[in-house]
């Protein structure tokens, strides 16, 4: 069902929940396929997004598309978790899940910079395809940044599923619930 406002929201349901996907418009607003890229949020948010167009915006590093409006580039998730444009980069709204579209308030949580980063995800040139593991020489590598910003070494493994298991445990412990690890 279409929903009115300049957003043109369509809200479906899902597992239960009443959701809104947003068409999002501009040269990124379409896949390389030709299919359509949506924003969503809960239907209680619609109508704080509903008066303004939205366009997809691609990311920093080419890490997925955010919802834009405007000339002064007001990001979706800011907007829902109420972060004027004046807090800048000292406030951040981190996507818990990664997925940059899905602004259902279960994912959207006020971040530090720091936060936001560890939260990260992999990197596309990471050739180890396992994030805080790299090669090293004949072996593998964990390593991972400290609060204080200090990359710190874990160790040398055989495997790199090793190595990966060991960035995960400490990431648990360094990072929280702000914690990306490779394995659930």
């Amino acid at each position: 069902m279409e929903l009115g406002g300049k957003a043109g929201g369509i809200l479906v349901e899902t597992l239960g929940e009443p959701l809104v996907l947003i068409p999002l418009r501009g040269i990124h607003g379409k896949d390389a396929h030709g299919r359509q890229r949506y924003a969503m949020v809960e239907q209680s948010d619609y109508a704080i997004a509903a008066d303004r167009p939205w366009r997809a915006q691609r990311g920093r590093a080419g890490q997925g598309f955010y919802a834009e409006s405007g000339k002064a580039c007001l990001r979706l998730h800011r907007l829902l978790l109420g972060l004027a444009s004046s807090d800048g980069r000292l406030r951040q709204g981190d996507h818990a899940n990664g997925v940059t579209l899905d602004n259902r308030r279960s994912n959207l949580r006020p971040a530090t910079p720091q936060q936001n980063g560890r939260n990260r995800p992999l990197r596309r040139d990471n050739q180890a395809r396992l994030k805080g593991v790299r090669r090293e020489h004949a072996r593998w590598l964990a390593r991972i940044r400290d609060a204080s910003g200090r990359l710190r070494r874990l160790g040398l493994f055989d495997t790199p599923e090793a190595a990966a298991h060991a960035y995960d445990k400490a990431a648990r412990q360094l990072h929280g619930a702000f914690a990306r690890t490779n394995y659930a």
